[in-house]
This record gives C-alpha cells, sequence and structure tokens, in this order.
C-alpha cells in the first residue's frame, strides 16, 4: 500500500478549489508505490491528486509534467496535468509537492497474453516516435553509472544471497564495457518504467500510461529493454519467456525499426536494465526508510533476469 499522506475532506476541498475543481467524493489509491494518490470525483470529471513524496526532487516536476503535457498533446494517452488559479502545475499540499491530472479509463492487467504484448509494443514504438521532437532533457538518475555507485555502496549484498556481490560487479563491468561500443545509439524521451501497473488495457488494447516520475532522457532502445524486463518472464518474473521478449519486439519493430547498432547492444541494455532495479531493490531491501509502508520486492527476481540474459540467444534471429 502507499498512502503515505492521509488527506481528509476539508483538505483535498481547499486544494483542488486553486483548480477550480468543485468535490463529489474522494477515494485512496492503495496500489502506487512511491507516491500518495487520491481518486477524485468532482462536478467536472473525474481528476488524480497526488502529494509527491521525497523520493520525487521538486526540480523535477516540471519536466515531467512538460512530458506529459507534451505526450498528451501528441496524441499519447496519457494524464494531463492540470493548471491551477496561479498558472502553476504544481501546488502544495501537507507542506508536500502536490498537482492534479485527468483520469484515465481502463485498468492493469496481471495476466499477460501474447496480444498485450503486440499492443505494447506497437504502443512503445508509437510513443518513441509522437515525442520525438520534445526539446526537454533530464540525465537518467539512474544510469549505469549511478547504478554502479550504489551496488558498490551496499555492503550487504551477499547477505541476500552468498557471492551475489562478485557476480553483479563482474556484471556491471561487462555491461559498461559492451555499451562503450555503442554510445552513439539513438536517444531521446524515455518513460523508463513501463511496468504492467502503469499501462492501462480495455480488453486487449492499450488504454493509457501513467506515472512519469522516472521519465528521462535516454537510448530509446533502453525503454524496450526495461520493458522486456517487466513484461517476459513467467513465475512472478522468475522464469524467462523467449517467445514473449520476441513478440514484443518485433511489434515494436512494426513502428519503430530498430537500427543495426540497436540489435546488437539490446542484450547489454536488458542486464543493464536488470542491474538498474537489482540495484534499487537490494538497497531499499537491506537500508530500508525508517517509515516505509510498501513492502520490499525481492531484488532476486532480477538477478535471475540478469542470468537469463547472459545465457539468451540472438533474439533478431
Amino acid at each position: 500500500m502507499a498512502l503515505y499522506v492521509k488527506l481528509n475532506k476539508d483538505e483535498i476541498e481547499a486544494f483542488i478549489a486553486d483548480y477550480n475543481l468543485k468535490l463529489i467524493d474522494f477515494k485512496g489509491i492503495i496500489e502506487g508505490v512511491q507516491n500518495t494518490n487520491y481518486f477524485l470525483l468532482t462536478t467536472s470529471g473525474k481528476y488524480i491528486l497526488t502529494v509527491c513524496e521525497e523520493e520525487i526532487n521538486p526540480t523535477d516536476l516540471p519536466f515531467f509534467n512538460s512530458a506529459m503535457l507534451y505526450a498528451a498533446l501528441h496524441g499519447v494517452p496519457c494524464p494531463v496535468p492540470l493548471k491551477n488559479k496561479y498558472g502553476a502545475f504544481t501546488g502544495r499540499l501537507k507542506n508536500k509537492p502536490a498537482g492534479i491530472v485527468t483520469f484515465l479509463e481502463g485498468k492493469s492487467v496481471t495476466d499477460i497474453t501474447f496480444s498485450h504484448l503486440e499492443n505494447l509494443g506497437r504502443f512503445l514504438g508509437k510513443l518513441h516516435i509522437q515525442t520525438k521532437d520534445f526539446k526537454e532533457e533530464r540525465a537518467n538518475p539512474l544510469c549505469l553509472d549511478n547504478v554502479t555507485e550504489l551496488i558498490r555502496k551496499n555492503k550487504k549484498i551477499d547477505n541476500i544471497s552468498p557471492n551475489l556481490s562478485a557476480e553483479i560487479n563482474k556484471e556491471l563491468n561487462l555491461v559498461s564495457e559492451e555499451l562503450k561500443s555503442f554510445y552513439n545509439l539513438p536517444k531521446g524521451f524515455v518513460h523508463a518504467d513501463i511496468f504492467p501497473d502503469n499501462m492501462f488495457f480495455e480488453g486487449n488494447n492499450v488504454s493509457g500510461i501513467i506515472d512519469f516520475y522516472f521519465c528521462c532522457s535516454d537510448y530509446l532502445a533502453y525503454d524496450l529493454a526495461v520493458t522486456a524486463n517487466a513484461w517476459c518472464f513467467d513465475n512472478k518474473g522468475f522464469d524467462y519467456n523467449e517467445k514473449k521478449i520476441k513478440i514484443l519486439l518485433d511489434s515494436y519493430q512494426k513502428i519503430r525499426p530498430l537500427e543495426q547498432a540497436e540489435k546488437y547492444a539490446f542484450n547489454a541494455l536488458l542486464r543493464r536494465a536488470a542491474l538498474r532495479f537489482f540495484a534499487t531493490r537490494a538497497w531499499d531491501m537491506k537500508y530500508p526508510k525508517p517509515n516505509a509502508v510498501v513492502g520490499v520486492k525481492d531484488p532476486m527476481e532480477y538477478v535471475a533476469k540478469l542470468r537469463a540474459f547472459k545465457s539468451a540467444g540472438d533474439l533478431f534471429k
């Protein structure tokens, strides 16, 4: 669950009045992980109120809002941030940054089918094309250098599994060396967190994408690699499903064909993505925040993914 900030009706009504909204009803959303979210039913329609936690740098909020607005204006089904009466996207609630976005219909899926993956691949290809002229940039705070630093700062990795630290550090070095040859891959806006809980479907069709709080500038193929990590494994993320990943890649390329260099680099990008999620999960497991209300996720899931990608064959044959 993730309702870090408890709000009552009076507090919500006072805040949304600055957005010229009148409240009918509200409900806390426990599915979130990083922030506090409330569903709002107003006389003007449905909205989502988000209160940002300390993990979100307030100086990044203008980028996130600009990215959402640009994406929405260019045909991406995503939330649209609202401006308040002061002309700002962000206000303050309980002394924390907060904002309101439009509500998206649909729901996330847990039973992932081949049809979901085919439509997801097409969606991601379109997303990268629709946002290709977005001019604002934000460096990825979880780039490989920063992930390496986070892993090497974690002195408790071997407590997760014996000799795991040596395996992970060896893989960091290998991925870093491999990617040095591919520094000129196509870059642009990436969502960087396309997990099932951030994608909404109606039936098998994508109805929207949410949670832009990790979006940044990076290799487009890295965004595809993150998505493959999140969607193409069975048994709670531990069993590699090559058919799923090939469906995702094939459908993506029907919209945006990968360059040959992206194909050569893709295995390293898959492992880079696995290392990124291992790093944050391992840190949260061994150095939990004192008031954390979100359950710690198993970092060994991404060790399994890393090992699977190391032994995977050519996905583009």
